[in-house]
């Protein structure tokens, strides 16, 4: 009897173990994707902003955001990225910005390959796409250093958003 409460004690924590881990490897390899995508369901004549807070690259290392742009009704809409400072570096502090790149895809086409000061210093990103329930626009965008950026990059970082507006009308 005594021998048949240990076997029982010995399957379950096993089975409790086994368990956990499975969680554990879900969790652990699934919610840096997880936090990297953003489905959007865009407004035309609305905005939307998504935070990249305090960005650390080193040099040789990227991070890649997937931005899926969809909306209620369909509609052939332009689509304006905008990006703006969220908090300003410190006076002789590196800034990443100066030395990381944006690469903007939609739907594998290369809207843009620039450093991020650009874009913080007012490049706007424009594009036509047709968006509705059952249609989306793809957004990739990453961002990266150059390997050969040497050590007057480190420990810079960078805080911005990117703010999408969606319009039905092209503007100059």
């Amino acid at each position: 009897m005594k021998r048949a409460w240990i076997l029982i004690l010995l399957v379950s924590l096993s089975l409790t173990l086994l368990v956990g881990a499975g969680f554990a490897t879900y969790f652990l390899f699934n919610s840096d994707r997880d936090s990297n995508v953003h489905d959007i369901n865009l407004q035309i004549g609305g905005k939307h902003e998504v935070e990249f807070s305090e960005l650390d690259l080193i040099p040789g290392e990227s991070v890649e955001y997937e931005v899926n742009l969809h909306s209620e009704i369909d509609v052939e809409a332009l689509v304006t990225l905008d990006f703006k400072r969220i908090d300003e570096i410190p006076e002789g502090v590196a800034k990443l910005e100066d030395y990381a790149y944006a690469r903007i895809t939609l739907e594998d086409k290369v809207l843009c390959d620039v450093l991020i000061s650009e874009l913080l210093d007012g490049t706007h990103v424009s594009f036509e796409c047709a968006i509705g329930r059952d249609n989306h626009c793809n957004l990739k965008i990453s961002y990266y250093m150059p390997s050969e950026v040497g050590n007057e990059a480190q420990n810079a970082e960078a805080s911005f958003e990117m703010i999408i507006i969606a319009t039905n009308e092209w503007s100059e």
